[in-house]
């Protein structure tokens, strides 16, 4: 008759694969919540970006009168520099 270490636990190193999974769960969801901190701090910068070049923008228009292709440049520029900057750090 087999003891009742034995029945429990007939492989012994069961415990050990479980650790394993366990290991590696933990891994997978810190690389998660690494990607998430990674993808919202690009995206905060982004924004912090975005907010500097309208106010430098504003800033220019109402000192030296910006002309109308010179905002158009400036906005076409920015919006392309921002699909540029999403593609390279946010949708990696």
């Amino acid at each position: 008759m087999a003891s009742h270490d034995e029945l429990k636990n007939p492989n012994p190193r069961g415990r050990i694969l479980e650790y394993a999974e366990f290991i590696e769960d933990q891994v997978a969801r810190a690389r998660s919540r690494i990607k998430s901190n990674d993808m919202f701090r690009a995206i905060l910068w982004m924004i912090t970006v975005t907010l500097g070049v309208i106010f430098l923008e504003v800033i220019l228009d109402h000192t030296v009168e910006l002309p109308s292709m010179a905002r158009r440049l400036i906005l076409f520029g920015g919006l392309g520099t921002a699909a540029v900057y999403a593609f390279v750090r946010i949708a990696r």
